[in-house]
């Protein structure tokens, strides 16, 4: 029987790239149009689960950084 792990794993990679992406073209979009930027409204933005926003720190770390900014824009 042959091995499909490294293929498994290839495709799993090239989505995770993908999804990120998306994610970051996103929350750029929601920033373009002046809305709020959080995990839920990328997650509806972009179409990536909330558990990949969450789980994967470089898209997790710009989307809290730009909810904190917006936050301190408030005050």
């Amino acid at each position: 029987m042959a091995d499909n792990t490294k293929y498994l794993e290839s495709s799993w990679s090239e989505r995770s790239i993908m999804a990120k992406e998306k994610a970051l073209k996103a929350v750029a979009q929601l920033k373009a149009q002046k809305e709020p930027v959080n995990f839920s409204s990328v997650h509806k933005s972009s179409g990536v689960s909330k558990h990949f926003l969450y789980e994967n720190e470089e898209v997790k770390a710009v989307i809290e950084a730009e909810r904190s900014q917006e936050e301190a824009g408030k005050t």
